[in-house]
């Protein structure tokens, strides 16, 4: 891999919501990025194959911080499906009967569509059923991805196809740790689907093998009004006491949704300090609310923005959804979308090392053609993934435009 400068760009590094580097260079050796300055220093000091710009916007790519690949097969949420309804009676129906060449084919296209509009990064629950032809989806685009594996053993709950023991559950979960373990892009997490669908008997196995279990663990939480009192139902008490007695609520474990907590359910997230994940207009069609983004970015918990789906979020794409946000939420686009995609570029750092443009960081970074005189303005108001030039992950360039 040849040393690269990226030479005369406008850099937006997103570590805050208003800086940005003009007439900028990045230097970026064996897939990272050794040292961020003006183009003059960077040509004094280093040597390597030059990419000249003019001025063009260089940032990190974006995180979809929650999705589910397989689902782009199952039939579509409708405006008047509730949440538990609609998982009931169309996903975990439909879910055993997906074609694996179908379910491996839409992954491919909906990474490569991702790669396309910016997104670099995937945090990605997937069907047990479907676990192995989604990585090999994400070993073809070379797109990074966390990519958690479904798992419950509740057959109240879930049909027999989708039901396993924790003990395989976590011997997959090893066999694959090992697969990807020299892998820079992918990585693997233990996801159980939502607390109903876990025995007491499947979490006080996961808590007596917490070190087996690993980071990230992903796991939907209080989604919907439904969902709780299912989860109440099932295991006798509320859902963040079930969370906090098996040891699953720590500052690594992600948590998608959070769209109805009590306040004694917030002080333990904001003691324990979990990754939250918003998906907003899906939360809006399924579960008629939308998280509180802004009062968890304002107490300093790690929010990032997610899809979701394509079988329920009304959004095509990651930045319909991200500019449908301050519409959903009434909340100033100036003040949201800044705060969290700089969230969410913490996030990227924290998981996948990238995500923010420092030294030391993997070489992650979009070019655009757009040439923005006040680039903030340009990502808040009119970012456009038709302007993309190129993405580059680890130093290698993934995608460009012929152009």
């Amino acid at each position: 891999m040849k040393d690269l400068i990226i030479a005369h760009a406008t850099i937006v590094p997103m570590i805050d919501g208003s800086c940005y580097l003009e007439d900028g260079a990045l230097y970026i050796s064996k897939g990272r990025i050794i040292a961020v300055d003006k183009t003059e220093e960077i040509l004094k000091k280093f040597s390597g194959k030059v990419i000249e710009l003019d001025g063009n916007l260089v940032m990190p790519p974006f995180l979809n911080a929650h999705h589910h690949l397989y689902q782009t097969g199952i039939g579509k949420a409708g405006p008047e499906d509730a949440l538990i309804d609609w998982l009931r009676c169309t996903l975990f129906c439909e879910e055993s009967l997906l074609d694996e060449r179908i379910v491996y084919s839409n992954a491919v296209a909906d990474s490569e569509s991702f790669l396309r509009s910016g997104v670099g990064y995937l945090v990605l629950q997937e069907s047990n059923l479907f676990y192995k032809h989604i990585l090999k989806a994400m070993e073809v685009c070379k797109i990074k991805s966390l990519v958690g594996r479904y798992c419950g053993d509740n057959d109240a709950i879930l049909p027999e196809p989708l039901c396993e023991s924790p003990e395989e559950t976590l011997k997959e979960i090893r066999h694959y740790r090992r697969k990807f373990r020299h892998n820079n892009s992918i990585q693997i997490s233990l996801s159980p689907r939502f607390l109903p669908a876990v025995t007491c008997t499947f979490l006080e196995y996961l808590k007596n093998h917490i070190s087996e279990v690993g980071p990230f663990l992903q796991i939907h939480f209080n989604e919907s009004k439904a969902e709780i009192r299912l989860a109440k139902q099932v295991h006798g008490k509320d859902p963040i006491r079930i969370l906090e007695e098996y040891g699953i609520l720590r500052s690594d474990t992600i948590l998608p949704h959070c769209v109805y907590l009590e306040k004694e359910e917030l002080r333990l997230i904001l003691e324990k300090r979990p990754i939250i994940t918003t998906s907003p207009t899906t939360n809006l069609k399924l579960s008629g609310a939308v998280a509180p983004i802004l009062a968890y970015l304002a107490n300093g918990l790690r929010v990032g923005l997610g899809l979701d789906s394509f079988a329920t979020s009304d959004s095509s794409g990651y930045f319909e959804e991200l500019y449908a946000l301050p519409t959903i939420t009434g909340k100033s686009p100036e003040v949201l979308i800044p705060k969290l995609l700089i969230s969410s570029a913490r996030l990227a750092y924290e998981i996948f090392g990238g995500g923010i443009i420092m030294p030391h960081s993997f070489a992650d970074i979009i070019i655009f053609n757009a040439k923005p005189r006040d680039p903030w303005n340009y990502i808040v108001r009119n970012l456009n993934p038709n302007d993309i030039h190129s993405m580059v992950l680890n130093g290698e360039i993934i995608y460009e435009t012929c152009s």
